[in-house]
C-alpha cells in the first residue's frame, strides 16, 4: 500500500525533533500538527494514545465513594493545596517549593458504568476524556477509519472485583512504579483503557465499530507470518523475528493490547479491515440480546451472542457421544487384551463385572 502523506500529531517539540530524525528518508511525505485537523479523509492510526490521557481515580472506602485527587501539603503540615503569596526558588510560591503531594479524597456522585460486587475498598478510573476524544474523532472524521491500539481490558475485566489497585502507573528510564507522586515531572502517567467505554462513545457519537481484537490476532491476521518466512535467515533478521513475537506472544504484548477499529457510517458499510476479518476476542461487553439484535450497551462488535453457548452444547454432544462409543466398545477391547495389566484383577459385584 503506498501512503501519500503521513501526518503526526505530537505536541512534544523534543519528541517531534527526535521522530523527524527517525523519518528523515520519508521527509517528502511525513508532516508534522499541532492538533487534529477540522476535517479527516484517510486512515487515523492510534498507538498508545488512549492510555496517556487522563483518568479520574474512584475510590470506594467503607463502602461510600470518593473522587481521589491532589493536594500540596505545606512544611508545616497544614494541607489544603492553597500555596502562599511570596515566591520561592525559581519563582514557584513558597509552598509548592517546600512542600510535598499527597492524596486527598472528596465525595462524589461519579461511579464506574457497572457495579463493582463486594464491600471491599477498591480503587479504579474512568476515562471521561478519552471518551471526549471518541466524541471529537467522530465529529472529524468523514472518510476512512480509526485504529486505536493500546493496552487494557472489556468492561467485565476491568472492573473487575480482584482489581482493587486500578490500573494507574508510572513510567520512568523503563522502571515502572505505581505512585504519580514522586518525581513529578520526570515520569509518564498511564492508565489502561476501557475499551467498552470508547467502544461505546464512538457509537453513541455515530461511528460504527469495525471490530475489535488482540494484537496477536491482528497482526497475525495482516500476513504477519508471511512477512517473516520472507526475512533472511542472518542475525538481522533473526532480530526482527524477535521483535515481531514480542509483538505477538500472548505473555508479552499480544493479549495485553488491542485493537479497535471505527469507521463513519459512509466508509463501514461493507467494510472489514484484513485484521480484524477472523477476529477471535470477545465481545468488549457483556450483550443478552437476540443474535443479530443490539441490547441496551450496544452490541459494537458484529453481534455475536449466543455464538459461545453453541460452541460449548457442540463439545458437550460430542463429548457424549465419545464416551458412548468408548464405552460400548470396551468389552470388545477387553476380549481382545486391551486395557489390562498384569497383576490386574477382576471381580463381580452387585451382578457386573469390575
Amino acid at each position: 500500500v503506498f501512503i501519500d502523506k503521513y501526518v503526526i500529531v505530537d505536541l512534544s517539540g523534543t519528541l517531534r525533533a527526535r521522530q523527524q530524525d527517525r523519518l528523515r528518508e520519508w521527509a517528502g511525505r511525513v508532516q508534522w500538527a499541532d492538533a487534529l485537523p477540522d476535517a479527516l479523509n484517510g486512515v487515523v492510526l492510534g498507538n498508545e494514545v488512549l492510555d496517556a490521557m487522563p483518568v479520574k481515580l474512584l475510590a470506594r472506602v467503607d463502602g461510600h465513594w470518593f473522587e481521589r485527587g491532589v493536594v500540596r501539603v505545606c512544611s508545616d503540615g497544614n494541607g489544603g493545596g492553597a500555596p502562599v503569596d511570596a515566591p520561592g526558588d525559581g519563582g514557584e510560591p513558597s509552598a509548592v517549593a517546600s512542600g510535598h503531594w499527597a492524596w486527598a479524597d472528596r465525595p462524589t456522585t461519579l461511579r464506574p458504568p457497572v457495579d463493582v460486587p463486594g464491600e471491599h475498598d477498591h480503587l479504579t478510573e474512568i476515562h471521561p476524556q478519552a471518551e471526549a476524544f471518541m466524541r471529537t474523532l467522530a465529529d472529524r472524521l468523514q472518510h476512512g477509519a480509526a485504529f486505536l491500539i493500546d493496552y487494557g481490558f472489556p468492561e467485565a475485566e476491568y472492573f473487575h472485583p480482584q482489581r482493587h489497585m486500578g490500573t494507574l502507573a508510572c513510567h520512568h528510564l523503563h522502571k515502572m512504579d505505581d505512585n504519580p507522586l514522586a518525581q513529578v515531572g520526570d515520569k509518564d502517567i498511564t492508565a489502561h483503557v476501557n475499551f467498552t467505554g470508547v467502544a461505546l462513545a464512538a457509537q453513541d457519537a455515530g461511528l460504527d465499530v469495525l471490530g475489535y481484537t488482540t494484537q496477536g490476532r491482528f497482526l497475525i491476521n495482516c500476513g504477519l507470518a508471511t512477512v517473516l518466512d520472507a526475512l533472511p535467515h542472518d542475525a538481522a533478521g533473526l532480530a526482527q523475528r524477535a521483535m515481531a513475537a514480542k509483538l505477538v506472544n500472548e505473555h508479552e504484548m499480544g493479549e495485553l493490547f488491542k485493537v479497535l477499529a471505527v469507521a463513519p457510517a459512509a466508509s463501514s458499510q461493507g467494510c472489514c479491515p484484513w485484521g480484524l476479518r477472523r477476529v477471535t476476542a470477545p465481545i468488549p461487553y457483556e450483550c443478552h440480546a437476540a443474535q443479530g439484535q443490539r441490547c441496551g450497551r450496544v452490541c459494537a462488535v458484529r453481534s455475536r451472542c449466543g455464538r459461545g453457548a453453541g460452541r460449548m452444547i457442540r463439545w458437550v454432544l460430542v463429548i457424549f457421544l465419545a464416551l458412548l462409543l468408548i464405552s460400548w466398545l470396551t468389552p470388545l477391547l477387553q476380549r481382545l487384551g486391551f486395557g489390562r495389566l498384569p497383576g490386574d484383577f477382576r471381580f463381580r459385584l452387585f451382578g457386573r463385572e469390575w
